[in-house]
This record gives C-alpha cells, sequence and structure tokens, in this order.
C-alpha cells in the first residue's frame, strides 16, 4: 500500500489500540505553496499511553498527483506532520528508499502526517550532508531560520558560531513569544551592534 505504520516491540503496562484515519480528500490543507502527494494519515491511540520507542511510517506518492511536478520538485518530496494549533505543516524530512519508492521517518508524536512539497521552504545549500538536516529544516519550516542569502541561493553556515541576536530570534519564534509593538534600545550599552532586523526580537527576549 501507500502507507505503512511500523511499531517497535516495547514493554507496556498495557495493551493499547492504535488507530489510522485516512483524509484523501486534501484539497483544505494545502494552499498556492503546500501540495499533498499522498492522503493524509491521522494516527492515534485509544487512551494517553507514553511509548518508549516512537513509531515509524512509510509514504508513497500517489502517481496521480505526481502530474505537473518538475524533477527537482519531486526530488524535494518530504514527510510532514500538520500542527492544529498554528494550522500549518511542519517539516519531518524521512528517508528515500528509491527500490520501493517511499519514505520513511521516525514519528515525533502523533498527529496527521503526509507526503508533500512545500514551495515555500528555503533549501540550504550547505547542509545537503549533515546529520541534523531534517532538524534544521524542521526550524526553516516554521519560520526560525531564513539562512543567509548569497547571491540566489542561501546558506545555512553551520560552522558559524550563533551571534546573539540571532539567538533571541530563534528563543522568539521558537516559543512563540508576542512581539513589541513599540521599543526603546537605548538601554543597551552596545545598541551600535544590534541590526535593524534584530531589534523586534531582542526587545521580546528582554520582555
Amino acid at each position: 500500500g501507500n502507507m505503512q505504520l511500523t511499531i517497535p516491540a516495547q514493554l507496556l503496562a498495557s495493551s493499547i489500540g492504535v488507530g489510522i484515519a485516512r483524509i484523501d480528500d486534501t484539497s483544505e490543507y494545502e494552499n498556492d505553496n503546500i501540495r499533498i502527494l499522498s492522503s493524509i494519515y491521522k494516527i492515534f491511540l485509544d487512551r494517553p499511553v507514553k511509548l518508549h520507542k516512537p513509531l515509524s511510517i512509510k509514504l508513497k506518492p500517489d502517481p496521480k498527483k505526481l502530474a505537473g511536478l518538475t524533477p527537482e520538485e519531486i526530488s524535494n518530496l518530504k514527510i510532514y506532520w500538520y500542527n492544529e494549533i498554528m494550522k500549518r505543516w511542519e517539516y519531518i524530512g524521512g528517508v528515500y528508499n528509491k527500490d520501493f519508492e517511499n519514505f520513511t521517518a521516525e514519528l515525533p508524536h502523533l498527529s496527521k502526517y503526509a507526503l508533500l512539497y512545500d514551495k515555500s521552504l528555503t533549501r540550504m545549500e550547505d547542509i545537503e550532508y549533515r546529520k541534523y538536516k531534517d532538524v534544521i529544516y524542521r526550524l526553516v519550516s516554521i519560520g526560525v531560520i531564513h539562512g543567509v542569502p548569497k547571491g540566489d541561493k542561501f546558506y545555512f553556515e553551520p560552522d558559524r558560531p550563533v551571534t546573539r541576536q540571532e539567538f533571541a530570534k530563534l528563543m522568539v519564534i521558537a516559543t512563540d513569544v508576542s512581539m513589541p509593538t513599540m521599543y526603546d534600545i537605548d538601554e543597551f550599552v552596545d545598541k551600535e551592534d544590534i541590526g535593524l532586523w534584530a531589534v523586534p526580537y531582542v526587545m521580546a527576549a528582554v520582555k
């Protein structure tokens, strides 16, 4: 089939029931940037249980939905989960198996999952073979990281230290802190070192 869920053997206090709901009409979850190439699968348990080992999912694209995508776009298909609170898809990633033409990823939690192409996701030129590539792209997908532009390409610069103002932005966006509407940086002795883009994030972090 186009979806396979793997539950690793683990010791639990009692048996549990696992449910899978398939959503074939994905139109309300798509927009100008998001194109879903599989059904959406909602995975849930019949009661709250802490799992000691994560579940994993295999998803295969629907050939009919691949029509119109370029080879480059198809190469950027990944597994995402749907954040019901923020009403957005967030990057998970996954490993592609060319023999079975499917993607496999561990599930960080139980939610709605799908295989999709996000046209708006910024591609980083220098993280392709990095161990934490999927973690970086998850932060990109929720707007925490935008990358460093050089010409018409973007770079993560993984070997460069993170500046204080960059860290302030990471912390503010990741924790969904409300942004101030007014701010005054005169209280900072090093205010000249704060970039204009970073001022709102620095003030939100201080707040």
